[in-house]
């Protein structure tokens, strides 16, 4: 027969607030960040609104697929015989709700008698009892098995039919994306955990090891030291002597600079400022490098003139930089000059190192201070520089120096 006005206008009411419920599921499924936060928002929901679910129960199977346990309910109590909060996959009886065929053919099943076991329970709004329920399965995206089942109870005041069939199934799918939403979540704060952990290790190695091989170097330079001021019996005795207490210098060096880049790493690494004649500084590092290009036929120009204030820097951390980056550009170049040079701008100091070497691909300018990042196709010298400080330590000492103020 033709629906009537009220027909219609109740239809579309009806449509409305299953709309309105599923809209509503779709929308916390993204702020769930654990399992246990998507069964319970969407319990929460249907205890507010169940009208079309009178009584909703969400079981999660183990990873066995032995047990189902009860995780979150709507309408009713957990424990009772319609609501048992343990369920045993592999019992020959598994009353009231067929578990094992919905997760062995991942297929919503019918429950009808459910009304006789619900006798003496308040259910729903209404005052008759559900005489039906749906036990639908709850799957992840990329896996065959379900996770778990939703048990939807079907109202007493609406007729079975295929509308209604669809609205509980999208409710399923939507409980499903909430599900799959905070597993990823889950994952990736394991994830992040675990990468935390790794650098926390890293970190506790860098500065044991750091201080295990001090007290040998330290033990090595007295004894050096006593004997470099001593007379020795020929120049060439005490020409060896001066060799070895640099290069035990230079090792104890690279020691010191684990020892900070452990300690910048734990955010424990702070600058020390002190007054400085930069310029001089600058002109002795630039120094280092002046035989080795003049060896490889490169101009080398250092023009840094006398500042008018000192300027308060930390003093390894600047060296880390000039260093770092006059290597860079040293390995890079293969013709032409390299120039250094240091400009008082009023409030800062300006460093500028400029080659003519290979230069940087606009591409990865924006990758200029990620560490271990290189161009792969950069043709180099292979060179290593002498220096006691690390090229991959420039990114961090970059982000604790700041402006250069005087």
């Amino acid at each position: 027969t033709t629906p009537t006005k009220l027909q219609k206008t109740w239809l579309q009411s009806l449509s409305q607030r299953r709309t309105k419920t599923l809209r509503d599921l779709a929308a916390g499924a993204g702020k769930c960040k654990t399992a246990q936060e998507a069964f319970e928002a969407a319990s929460h929901l249907f205890s507010e609104s169940n009208l079309d679910v009178p009584f909703a129960l969400f079981y999660v199977i183990d990873e066995a697929g032995r047990t189902a346990q009860l995780v979150a309910e709507a309408g009713l109590p957990a424990g009772t015989p319609m609501s048992p909060t343990l369920v045993d996959l592999n019992a020959p009886d598994l009353r009231p709700w067929p578990i094992s065929d919905v997760l062995r053919s991942g297929l919503a099943q019918e429950v009808d008698g459910v009304a006789s076991g619900l006798v003496g329970m308040t259910v729903g709004p209404y005052p008759e009892l559900p005489s039906t329920a749906f036990v639908l399965p709850i799957t992840l995206p990329g896996r065959e098995r379900p996770a778990g089942v939703m048990v939807a109870g079907f109202s007493s005041r609406l007729r079975m039919d295929d509308p209604y069939r669809t609205f509980l199934e999208l409710v399923a799918a939507s409980v499903s994306a909430a599900l799959a939403s905070a597993r990823a979540y889950e994952a990736e704060r394991r994830k992040a955990e675990a990468l935390a952990e790794i650098d926390r290790a890293k970190t506790a190695f860098f500065s044991n090891v750091s201080h295990e091989f001090r007290t040998p170097l330290t033990l090595l330079l007295g004894p050096l030291e006593s004997l470099l001021t001593r007379r020795q019996p020929d120049a060439q005795t005490q020409e060896l002597l001066a060799q070895m207490h640099r290069n035990a210098l230079r090792l104890l060096r690279l020691v010191n600079a684990l020892l900070d880049f452990s300690r910048v790493e734990a955010g424990r690494h702070s600058a020390r400022f002190v007054p400085t004649d930069l310029a001089r500084h600058t002109v002795d590092l630039a120094s280092i490098f002046r035989s080795a290009l003049e060896k490889a036929g490169l101009s080398f120009t250092v023009d840094c003139p006398a500042l008018p204030v000192p300027i308060y820097v930390d003093r390894d951390m600047w060296e880390k930089i000039v260093l770092n980056l006059l290597s860079n550009a040293f390995k890079f170049t293969f013709k032409g000059e390299i120039t250094v040079t240091l400009r008082w701008l009023g409030e800062r100091v300006e460093l500028c190192i400029r080659d003519t070497g290979v230069g940087i691909p606009e591409s990865d300018l924006p990758k200029m201070f990620q560490r271990f990042h290189r161009q792969q196709s950069w043709p180099d010298r292979g060179f290593r520089r002498p220096r006691h400080r690390g090229d991959t330590m420039l990114p961090r000492w970059r982000e604790h120096l700041g402006l250069l103020r005087r």
